[in-house]
């Protein structure tokens, strides 16, 4: 029998098929990560981050707004990397939509959608489409434009429109095309939405094809618009409406910005889009009824966004996340009062405020020194009665360098300004062995080659590491270095060390070259140049 809608019986178990699917398949994620960067843990984090809400199922009778309510607690306490704090936000907005549910229509289930996916925009800091937020926002699309008269509809073209977004995302992130992958967040997404589907109508979990998310590199894929800054304000509004009505509001708003994210509801319409003219939005929007709340943030102005201004001197610690002990040393030689030693696992928000809270100050500058830590650090910001200020380092390297502009005399704001200019002072290289045979672009890299990655580049790829690192110097071609760092990992053998010296003091015979243990178990190295 078809089910028009969900009692919250249903809910926990469609929720359970959506977990099942999820982890069966994480292995899968973990390998279809994007390369260059091998992080292999996007199946491993979205799985942990789900499996936290699941535990929190069990007792009978409670009502649906209950169990968003300790389902949502606990995926805020224990979400881990990018792919977990987003899943995260969107049950978040998803839960706030069923609040006066009885039950899951499908109507309900378009609108908890769109609220989930309003809330991931609204929280990340710079939403990038070929990602989660490109299958949500096609699946809002399609939910809104095509009404659902049941559950299993409206489950079902859920799936369907998310299959179809998901093999676009390599049209839309240059750097998938280049690896010859889909987006492995955008599928664990979508694997959620399957199994959801599959326990709606009894079918049991798959075990699915690694190769099907696998397609031919794009060596030429450009990065021109991976990160579209044309659009410098992120605009939000929330709508009292009128009765009136708008057909036309969302093509109108996709010819006006990106990342746009739009929740339609009888009384209220909330907004979100990245935009150069939110004037213009507000006012296309005031022909809808009253606005009830708008905001504009400049999207240039980066460390407004994510600091806490204060001018004061005292009371103020620093804290930076680093993937090796040995980094711990080094930092605290540049006056870092506090670090955070991660290995394979990222901390949870959870685990990043009690490491805050056994810091005695009341404000504390975090370094992430991760793209993926960075979600967590701002999310702790609702879970800790510190002050922080963020400093949007996305690498250990940067994080060294930004500490250079670090003074205890100096007020917090002072020393955001400051450290925040020194974050580009220094390249990083990361040095890695490949564990696969594969494709990158026109770069061929087999089971045990070495090779070296800068940003979103592959540089060098040799039989040993420092023919790796030498081919890499030679590509980036940088005369003027005069300061080189090496950090060495976990198991690289140290008499590699000299030879990796030799070849860089080959291309750059002038420069200082010291080594370091950094302990880290990703890269083998870590090599900073200034």
């Amino acid at each position: 029998m078809i089910k028009k809608s969900l009692d919250s019986a249903d809910l926990e178990s469609v929720l359970r098929g959506g977990f099942t699917y999820l982890e069966l398949n994480r292995t899968l994620l973990d390998n279809l990560n994007v390369f260059p960067v091998p992080d292999g843990d996007t199946g491993a984090n979205m799985a942990s981050t789900l499996a936290s809400g699941i535990e929190t199922f069990g007792e009978k009778g409670l009502s649906i707004n209950e169990m968003g309510v300790r389902f949502n607690a606990e995926l805020n306490r224990c979400s881990r990397g990018n792919s977990g704090f987003i899943l995260a936000r969107f049950f978040h907005g998803f839960f706030e939509t069923l609040r006066e549910s009885e039950d899951l229509s499908a109507s309900d289930f378009t609108r908890a959608v769109a609220n989930g996916s309003y809330h991931v925009n609204e929280a990340l800091f710079s939403p990038v489409e070929g990602t989660m937020i490109s299958i949500l926002s096609a699946v809002c699309t399609a939910l809104s434009r095509n009404e659902q008269t049941s559950m299993f509809d409206a489950l079902k073209l859920t799936v369907e429109t998310g299959t179809k977004a998901l093999f676009l995302t390599p049209k839309q992130l240059p750097v998938l095309a280049r690896a010859g992958v889909v987006d492995s967040g955008a599928l664990g997404l979508l694997f959620i939405f399957r199994g959801m589907f599959a326990a709606l109508t009894g079918a049991k979990a798959v075990l699915e094809d690694e190769g099907s998310y696998r397609l031919e590199p794009d060596p030429d894929a450009s990065d021109a618009d991976e990160d579209d800054s044309s659009y410098r304000y992120c605009t939000e509004a929330v709508v009292l409406r009128n009765g009136d009505n708008d057909k036309n509001l969302d093509d109108w708003l996709r010819s006006m910005g990106n990342s746009i994210a739009l929740v339609k509801e009888d009384k209220l319409l909330k907004i979100h889009i990245h935009t150069n003219e939110p004037q213009a939005v507000f006012d296309r929007l005031e022909k809808l009824g009253h606005l009830e709340h708008t905001k504009i943030d400049d999207m240039q102005e980066q460390t407004r966004l994510v600091s806490a201004d204060d001018n004061t001197t005292g009371g103020m610690s620093t804290l930076a996340f680093v993937p090796g002990e040995g980094f711990e040393r080094i930092y605290e030689d540049l006056g870092v009062s506090d670090c955070f030693i991660y290995g394979e696992t990222l901390p949870s928000p959870e685990e990043i405020s009690e490491a805050l809270n056994r810091i005695d100050s009341e404000h504390i500058i975090v370094m992430p020194n991760n793209s993926n830590i960075l979600p967590s650090v701002m999310a702790v910001r609702d879970l800790t009665d510190k002050k922080l200020s963020i400093i949007p380092t996305k690498t250990v390297i940067q994080g060294i360098t930004a500490s250079y502009g670090f003074s205890a005399d100096e007020t917090v704001t002072e020393n955001v300004e400051s450290m925040t200019g020194f974050i580009n002072d220094a390249l990083g290289l990361f040095v890695y062995q490949s564990t696969l045979n594969t494709k990158f672009g026109n770069t061929d890299l087999k089971i045990g080659d070495w090779f070296v990655t800068q940003s979103k580049d592959v540089l060098g790829v040799g039989e040993s590491s420092d023919e790796a690192v030498f081919k890499a110097l030679k590509t980036l071609k940088v005369p003027d270095i005069t300061d080189i760092a090496i950090y060495h990992g976990d198991g690289f053998d140290p008499r590699d060390i000299e030879k990796v010296i030799e070849k860089i003091r080959t291309v750059l015979p002038d420069a200082d070259v010291e080594d370091h243990f950094g302990g880290q178990n990703r890269a083998a190295l870590i090599i900073s140049l200034e």
